[in-house]
């Protein structure tokens, strides 16, 4: 897989209540393996088992990438792509995804990467 500087992957992930101490781990190695910065989402789905599914999304080293404030933001007055105004999304909702428990927030707090072996 090719993912150029500043590149975005969204990798299926604990959901938000079965969160243990192997997402240290998981969080630690998209660190050192991307470099750039790694934040956790999460969303409904309510055919999945707990009705909840989380995701890792990892940035490359490049570019920051601030997850959580997008760079095209969707509102009232500017609906980019979309046909009409959302019936769900608003900028309140998105941050909502990336509420987490306590656990979790400690984990993605920013730490220095451990230089990769070559």
């Amino acid at each position: 897989m090719t993912l150029r500087p500043g590149g975005v992957v969204s990798i299926p992930s604990n959901n938000p209540w079965s969160i243990d101490s192997s997402m240290e781990d998981i969080i630690l190695k998209c660190r050192n393996i991307f470099g750039g910065s790694v934040n956790y989402a999460w969303t409904t789905v309510p055919l999945y088992y707990n009705g909840t599914i989380g995701f890792l999304l990892c940035c490359k080293k490049g570019p920051k990438v601030d997850f959580k404030n997008p760079i095209n933001p969707l509102g009232p007055d500017d609906l980019g792509v979309a046909k009409g105004p959302t019936r769900i999304y608003n900028s309140e909702f998105m941050l909502l995804r990336f509420a987490c428990r306590r656990l979790p927030r400690k984990q993605l707090a920013p730490k220095s990467p451990e230089p990769r072996p070559r």
